[in-house]
């Protein structure tokens, strides 16, 4: 059962639900904002539908089950006839997108820096987990999400660890990939997929990784990972990362990282199948499907959740 709750500005609620419809939930593994989009009739002329829209601004939950999947506020609407409206709401992530900051961090580590991000942005924390990769950085008029971004990607160089960040109930969680592998419910082992299609590309392998200073007259080479296996079948694609002074001890360690995230053909999978609330962008889903290769393990770059009547579905961007 679906329920959908605007907070109006003067304190009341209205409950939606009845005359809405088309609701889509999407969210994608480099957006950290999840978008709402749902169908609205209220027709002026009518005494018993003139009241039901409600304007741009306006707060709204979405449950599906009695489960609170999305919290956030109304962004934009279109109406396109006299009693038909098109609306889009953003989670609370919104903010963190267009909010630009001026921040110091000190000789703090990773989770410290980003709770002082928060604290100082009156931002709620979920849960952020331990990450000691040590920062010292200023950020001058960048966005909050741009700088949560940059700090775990230098964290994912230095600790060989995939990090992820997302909003829930309005509070940022930032999690290990690790823990964010699904454990198969009944919906999902059952479940058969309708559509499907797969992509394979080495557009964006790199097979040979050289480190270097970040001055621009050192050229020498700090570290070198390479596949030379892979060199023989695909030909030899080299990636120069520079670094500056202060990583040059963490030079292979880099290089091999970089080495171990892009040197793989990219395996990409869309899949259309029967709805489950507990998948999103950033969760590690088991699939068993080896007649057109989606066996093992993948992660899900972005889902969108279709909700018409009793009906639940989702698509779902994979990648191994």
């Amino acid at each position: 059962m679906i329920t959908l709750t605007a907070y109006l500005s003067d304190g009341t609620t209205k409950d939606l639900t009845a005359n809405t419809g088309n609701y889509s939930l999407s969210d994608h593994i480099d957006q950290l904002s999840a978008e709402l989009k749902f169908d609205l009739t209220a027709n002026p002329l009518d005494a018993n539908f003139k009241d039901l829209w409600v304007p741009v601004g306006t707060k709204i939950s979405f449950t599906h089950d009695k489960i609170n999947l999305f919290q956030g506020i109304i962004t934009k609407y279109d109406r396109n006839s006299l009693a038909n409206f098109a609306y889009t709401a953003n989670d609370y992530a919104y903010y963190l997108n267009k909010s630009e900051i001026i921040i110091q961090f000190n000789n703090v580590t990773t989770t410290q820096a980003i709770e002082q991000l928060c604290s100082e942005n009156g931002i709620a924390i979920g849960s952020i987990c331990d990450i000691p990769t040590i920062v010292n950085k200023i950020y001058n008029g960048s966005k909050i999400s741009d700088v949560i971004k940059d700090l775990l990607k230098m964290a994912e160089a230095d600790q060989k660890v995939h990090y992820y960040m997302e909003m829930r109930e309005g509070k940022l969680w930032i999690l290990k990939y690790s823990d964010l592998y699904i454990q198969p419910t009944d919906t999902l082992v059952k479940n058969i997929i309708s559509e499907f299609s797969s992509s394979y590309s080495m557009e964006d392998m790199t097979n040979k990784v050289v480190v270097i200073s970040s001055k621009e007259k050192n050229t020498q080479i700090q570290a070198t990972a390479e596949d030379t296996d892979s060199q023989q079948i695909y030909g030899t694609v080299q990636k120069v990362e520079k670094v500056d002074d202060k990583k040059v001890s963490q030079a292979q360690s880099i290089a091999d990282g970089i080495l171990s995230d892009k040197g793989k053909i990219k395996k990409s999978f869309s899949v259309t199948e029967l709805g489950d609330d507990s998948v999103r962008a950033g969760r590690l889903l088991q699939f068993n499907y080896p007649e057109i290769n989606l066996a093992g393990v993948f992660l899900v770059k972005a889902s969108t959740h279709n909700y018409s009547g009793m009906k639940h579905t989702m698509r779902l961007e994979l990648e191994v």
